[in-house]
């Protein structure tokens, strides 16, 4: 795991690995990076994660991190509602209801970020919340591609008995079932895995960023699953 810090090839003095100049004589230490450019972008985090995560936080114009960010969000606000209605006795919700709990999920989301610039320290100074919401974002890639493409397949096979307890989708297209539960499995570890990498770009500790990336996929879902249940029409009061 790289170190999170730089020498300065000038002067020698020891920098930050983020800092785009030298403290101590303003030496450039790295080139710039205008923009993020999606699909050489998504190609990277396949191919060699780590060096695509340091190109995400160094962009000044951090591309597509809204889309993903978005998207990330409403796969885990999707699973949570799955297991809320199926696992958890959630009651059937008025469609605005269900879209103010995604928009407070939403939010509250965009905290995490600012979590991850708290209990690293070592950040302060060299990154902006913007740098490390990028990064979070396209750490999420894979459960974003999942929500584009899971959650139509999904509507597809079980339509309306995707929110069924009789039958529930586990009462047939049993086969389907399997290959969807397996698939999102997969997402679910490929996510973890870049936010670990990511967070170990940060850290420079392997073992850390592998403790806080599952730590932070389980703040969403139960983030997710809090909101969901807590502001349910029942507990609200609303018929």
């Amino acid at each position: 795991m790289d170190q999170p810090f730089i020498n300065c090839s000038v002067c020698g003095e020891r920098n930050s690995r983020f800092a785009p100049e030298c403290a101590s004589c303003g030496n450039f230490l790295r080139d710039k990076v205008a923009n993020i450019d999606l699909f050489p972008t998504l190609s990277g985090l396949a191919d060699d994660p780590a060096v695509t995560f340091d190109r995400i936080i160094f962009a000044e114009n951090k591309n597509f991190t809204s889309f993903l960010f978005t998207f990330g969000v409403l796969k885990f606000f999707f699973l949570g509602y799955l297991i809320s209605f199926h696992f958890l006795g959630l009651e059937d919700d008025g469609i605005l209801l269900i879209y103010g709990r995604f928009m407070l999920v939403l939010v509250l989301t965009l905290l995490l970020p600012y979590l991850i610039h708290a209990i690293l320290p070592s950040l302060r100074g060299t990154l902006l919340w913007r740098d490390i919401a990028a990064g979070f974002s396209y750490a999420m890639t894979p459960v974003a591609l999942s929500a584009l493409i899971m959650i139509f397949l999904e509507f597809v096979i079980y339509g309306s008995f995707l929110f069924s307890r009789n039958p529930s989708p586990a009462d047939f297209k049993q086969m389907f079932g399997v290959i969807f539960l397996l698939l999102e499995a997969g997402f679910l570890i490929w996510t973890v895995f870049l936010f670990a990498v990511f967070l170990g770009r940060l850290t420079g500790k392997t073992l850390l960023s592998i403790l806080l990336s599952v730590i932070f996929i389980m703040l969403m879902f139960g983030l997710n699953l809090g909101v969901i249940n807590l502001l349910s029409s029942q507990n609200l009061g609303i018929e």
